[in-house]
């Protein structure tokens, strides 16, 4: 929401006095003199009533600051404990740079206002082994990057690839809970449309369902993403389904598995052997059976992601496997030619670290040869009229 944080007059918290039958919630406990004291703040968090108050806070809230409306505050928490709506005119109109997404009541930094794709949405994709509309989905890890792919997306995916990308770190493995929650809740921010999807960094699922589903939980609790990434096969098919079952949607990922580089010895296509791509496909049906909404296949061969597709009812997102699979994703910044090195399976898009190269390259002529800045560029006095 928008860090909302009230003060009620009242010496008990005002939500327990409505819900104790007082007809006003002025919270007085029969004080004859009628004297309102504050009590301790109420926070109304994220996820709750998009409102605007006037400084006046003590009797009532102003949704519309511009119109001077006002509605009684005892109203809006009576609907809200009710679970209806606060006022029909609580709407997006009143947001000047937030819309309401108005089946979570979430303030979003869009223009638009719009309706997210959701995890049922996504695996509904598929029908019949076939995916009329291929899923797209590419990695973000910042609010601007977020706000320019979500448009085209159906699935925004933070990776913990951001360890390399973002940290210059040597793999994913050094990756934390604090850098996937800080990325996420950025990528959140800046996007409407999209699922967005969260990495779930190794160490932080691997033990057990239940340290999976605290970490699990804990991510979508500070980013708002709408799903969580976890690695693994058959190993991982009852977290998967331990997950889902307590509300928490998952994405699979087998194939090449970046977080097991140490166990697979590099990031080689894998499946060339029969036993290794029986493997493979043994644990995409596993990850499937146990609930996953999508699967992530990478750096596979070919038939492998093909068999995995044909053979999965989740629809399979690939990366390094196959046209034929029901949807794709790359990391973003090799899709945009931000680094030297391109994968074999990445098309490059553009070439922005050339480009990025040549706007510095310009910017420090001109900065030594003095022709930066210029009038444009500097704040001076007005000339008297």
């Amino acid at each position: 929401m928008i860090g909302l944080r009230l003060s009620f007059c009242c010496t008990s918290d005002v939500v327990a006095c409505l819900m104790a039958g007082c007809r006003d919630g002025c919270g007085r406990n029969g004080e004859e003199d009628g004297e309102h004291k504050v009590a301790k703040p109420l926070a109304i968090e994220h996820g709750s009533l998009p409102i605007f108050y006037t400084p006046d806070v003590r009797r009532t809230w102003n949704p519309e600051p511009r119109s001077g409306t006002k509605v009684p505050y005892v109203t809006v928490l009576k609907r809200y404990l009710s679970g209806g709506q606060a006022d029909a005119r609580l709407n997006a109109d009143a947001m000047s740079t937030f819309t309401i997404d108005t089946s979570t009541s979430r303030a979003t930094p869009s223009p638009v206002p719009g309706k997210r794709m959701t995890a049922p949405a996504i695996r509904g994709r598929k029908v019949d082994a076939r995916t009329e509309q291929p899923v797209v989905m590419l990695t973000a890890y910042t609010m601007r990057m977020a706000q320019l792919l979500d448009p085209h997306c159906d699935m925004l995916l933070v990776g913990d690839s951001l360890g390399q990308v973002i940290y210059g770190l040597p793999s994913t493995i050094p990756v934390t809970m604090e850098m996937m929650c800080a990325h996420g809740a950025a990528v959140v921010r800046g996007s409407w449309h999209a699922l967005v999807a969260v990495d779930m960094p190794f160490g932080s699922y691997e033990a057990s369902p239940e340290q999976a589903f605290a970490n699990a939980s804990r991510l979508m609790k500070e980013t708002g993403c709408a799903a969580v990434k976890l690695e693994g096969g058959e190993a991982m098919a009852s977290t998967v389904e331990f997950l889902t079952h307590r509300g928490i949607p998952v994405i699979g990922h087998v194939g090449l598995t970046p977080q097991a580089v140490n166990i697979l010895g590099g990031y080689g296509a894998r499946g060339r052997e029969e036993r290794e791509a029986d493997k493979i496909i043994n644990d995409a049906k596993a990850i499937d059976e146990a609930g996953a909404f999508c699967i992530v296949v990478e750096g596979v061969m070919e038939p492998v992601a093909d068999a995995i597709t044909a053979a999965v009812a989740a629809p399979v997102i690939g990366i390094g496997a196959s046209a034929q699979c029901d949807g794709q994703v790359l990391v973003i910044d090799d899709m945009l030619g931000m680094f030297e090195r391109t994968p074999r399976f990445v098309k490059r898009y553009d070439s922005l670290a050339e480009r990025i190269d040549e706007a510095a390259r310009v910017y420090a002529e001109e900065v030594r040869a003095r022709r930066f800045p210029t009038a444009e560029q500097t704040y001076r006095t007005k000339s008297p009229a």
